[in-house]
């Protein structure tokens, strides 16, 4: 992939030097990425012990108003080839989930589809942990790394993502109609949850949103429309899928 060779260049150059934050390890629900005003919802999701996703605010409003940081230190080496890192292995949860709905043709697993665009699916969990990374920089790039970084989201994670959510989409019919010959063990494995709304509340959960600020804050600034763009193309695919959810 492409990433991993942004990965491979970053971790042999040396970058300016910098002001290292620390990692922050601030659970999901009290994350602040943004002034934008948001609509405090109740998300239902499928428990994961190493998150809590219960009172995590929905961001569904566009990237827009933007408060970039203001600030002269540089990112060095090791935290760029990190996050790389990380936006690698947002495109590879991504490359999984759409693989196991491809291969199932019309006997679809209902469980698995809904555990994997639940609040606490592969994707949002490796959403996070970049969203987390970037948050701890509070720093601006350099214009190499910006540009990695960009190039990352604009090739690789908004259009395999974008395919991904018009696949779900697609897929609503056959989801339901499998739901409906299978109501009761759906109920016992989603724990009377339906399955409609632990989707829903994953994908509009707003963690692809949240990320796209926060790296338009560390970019360079000639990086910055870029990674608004991508975000646009998440965005618009999550906002159809989402109303997709609504009509069934």
């Amino acid at each position: 992939m492409r990433i991993a060779n942004f990965v491979a260049s970053f971790s042999s150059v040396a970058l300016a030097s910098a002001l290292v934050l620390p990692v922050l390890s601030t659970p999901l629900d009290s994350t602040a990425t943004t002034s934008m005003p948001v609509v405090p919802v109740s998300i239902t999701s499928i428990p994961v012990d190493s998150i809590s996703t219960a009172s995590v605010p929905v961001v569904s409003v566009p990237i827009t108003s933007i408060t970039v940081v203001s600030t002269t230190n540089v990112a060095n080496s090791p935290e760029i080839t990190k996050l790389l890192l990380g936006l690698d292995a947002i495109d590879k949860s991504i490359t999984t989930v759409k693989s196991s709905i491809d291969k199932s043709d019309n006997n679809l697993d209902v469980v698995e589809i809904c555990k994997n665009f639940s609040s606490n699916g592969i994707i949002n969990l490796a959403i996070n942990d970049v969203l987390l990374q970037t948050q701890s920089l509070n720093v601006t790039v350099t214009s190499d790394a910006s540009e990695s970084i960009a190039d990352a989201f604009k090739t690789e994670i908004a259009p395999h993502y974008q395919e991904l959510l018009q696949l779900l989409e697609g897929k609503m019919g056959d989801l339901k109609s499998t739901s409906l010959h299978n109501s009761d063990l759906l109920n016992t494995l989603l724990e009377g949850d339906n399955w409609l709304d632990v989707i829903s509340s994953g994908l509009q959960l707003g963690l692809a949103n949240q990320l796209i600020i926060a790296l338009i804050k560390v970019l360079d600034p000639a990086y910055r429309n870029v990674a608004y763009d991508a975000g646009g193309v998440i965005q618009k695919a999550l906002d159809s899928c989402v109303q997709a959810t609504t009509l069934q």
